[in-house]
């Protein structure tokens, strides 16, 4: 991964964190665990969902967020070229919250 890409990955972490912390219900927790960079300028941003059983909604949630987040994340870093957004549930942290593993 080039250095771009790792500073646009760190900036899109953090920022979806933030803004997610602020942004969502508080029944239920959401977790931003990890941003992965493609090479065709897509961000797959991993989140993991307390209590599991939430996870459909929050992903749904954070998908009619994709605008809001994108102007969110433009005003905090300065960039030009914004990545495609996309919000998966995180398989790693199945196992780890007794959700499933699929």
């Amino acid at each position: 991964m080039g250095f771009r890409n790792e500073k646009v990955r760190a900036a899109l972490l953090h920022a979806a964190q933030e803004y997610f912390n602020r942004e969502s219900n508080r029944p239920s927790l959401i977790t931003v665990t990890r941003v992965e960079m493609s090479d065709d300028a897509v961000a797959h941003i991993f989140v993991s969902v307390f209590p599991p059983e939430s996870t459909g909604s929050a992903i749904y949630f954070l998908t009619r967020s994709i605008p809001e987040f994108v102007d969110f994340y433009k005003k905090s870093i300065r960039i030009r070229n914004v990545p495609h957004i996309t919000f998966l549930a995180d398989p790693e942290m199945g196992a780890v919250e007794g959700g499933p593993t699929t």
